[in-house]
């Protein structure tokens, strides 16, 4: 078993370790974070920050980080760091995620429990796929995207970077949605999204220029 190290201590963590655990693959060996006060994750003790990964590096040859925070900014930053130290950012699937022929996996990917990835569909580096999530057919995920519960993106659709699509949104065939969007819980989008744009309702609607 590769050794783990999760780094993030909120509640996103907590089914980080446990998708880690249900893999089998992975021997948990503690919870790193950049906040001093944060605190341990179930029985996996809080051990320091960012400063103290290269001397576990030392100690575990095999070690392994993946990031286990929400926010899409500081997902892509911290795992751009890591791999720029060289540390390896694996993949956590849980055991009842179901993928279809010819997908394509980054790194730094989490598939959680319920989630479906559909044929010849790619997701690149840092991407949420939460719990109950569906993504169909021949879509393209870009780089720190966060598909919520519960979300259904049908096929051919384009997501860009570091997107949020909120919890049991739809999204029709073969739309794009820009960069840095956030589509509101529960929207269904029926039309491509700009850059920046924040979308709600049924049919989403442009709200305002988005700041994430």
């Amino acid at each position: 078993m590769k050794s783990l190290v999760i780094f993030g201590a909120s509640g996103h963590a907590k089914v980080i370790v446990d998708i880690a655990e249900k893999m089998g693959l992975f021997k948990v060996i503690g919870i790193i974070d950049d906040n001093p006060k944060a605190t341990d994750v179930f029985e996996y003790k809080f051990l320091g920050g960012r400063e103290i990964l290269s001397d576990l590096k030392k100690k575990y040859s095999d070690l392994e980080c993946f990031v286990a925070v929400g926010s899409n900014k500081h997902r892509r930053e911290i795992a751009t760091w890591l791999r720029a130290q060289s540390f390896k950012t694996p993949n956590l699937i849980h055991p009842s995620s179901i993928h279809g022929k010819n997908v394509n996996l980054g790194s730094g990917i989490v598939c959680m429990a319920g989630s479906i990835i559909n044929s010849q569909t790619t997701i690149h580096d840092d991407v949420i796929v939460n719990t109950n999530a569906s993504i169909d057919h021949d879509c393209e995920v870009a780089q720190g995207v966060h598909i919520a519960p519960g979300v259904a993106i049908c096929g051919g659709v384009k997501i860009g970077e570091q997107s949020l699509i909120g919890v049991g949104a739809r999204v029709a065939p073969a739309i794009s949605v820009g960069k840095y969007v956030t589509v509101g819980a529960g929207a269904v989008v029926v039309s491509h999204i700009a850059n920046d744009s924040l979308v709600v309702g049924v049919p989403a609607k442009l709200m305002s220029g988005n700041k994430l």
